[in-house]
């Protein structure tokens, strides 16, 4: 492999992906997710973020988190990658991404959760997207790991 490939493929992976969202049944939504690049500044700032939440929370109390304090900061981190989307409406008006959105749209519906994990857990996936230039399937892994 030449050196130079490496930096090309670095730098697009840095950049932000669009990832069209399905509804539970597998069924093709008006949602799409900007979700951050693997190897992005918004990703990494949200690592930091949520390793000192973690950390904050384990010094404050000197013994392990509760399972549901570390899936708020998983949702609050998750809510972080997505940095922007388009076709989520709220009675017809386009809801505007904020860090508040972001974490209710998560908890409120698991199944784009699972996706948003599915497509930040796989460098993979994201790089395929900067191949085609289109949005993928994010829940594809899903539906084929069952």
């Amino acid at each position: 492999m030449e050196i130079s490939e490496l930096g090309a493929q670095f730098h697009e992976a840095k950049s932000n992906g669009d990832f069209s969202m399905l509804d539970p049944f597998g069924a093709p939504t008006d949602l799409v997710l900007a979700i951050a690049g693997p190897y992005s500044l918004a990703k990494r700032e949200a690592r930091y973020k949520y390793q000192d939440a973690l950390n904050e929370a384990t010094n404050r109390g000197r013994k392990p988190i509760k399972a549901k304090d570390a899936e708020k900061f998983e949702d609050e981190f998750l809510a972080d990658l997505v940095v922007g989307w388009h076709g989520l409406e709220d009675n017809g008006k386009p809801v505007i991404r904020t860090d508040e959105e972001a974490v209710a749209l998560l908890r409120r519906a698991p199944w784009i959760r699972e996706q948003v994990l599915k497509v930040v857990s796989d460098d993979k996936a994201f790089l395929r997207r900067l191949r085609s230039k289109t949005p993928i399937d994010a829940a594809a892994k899903v539906r084929n790991a069952s």
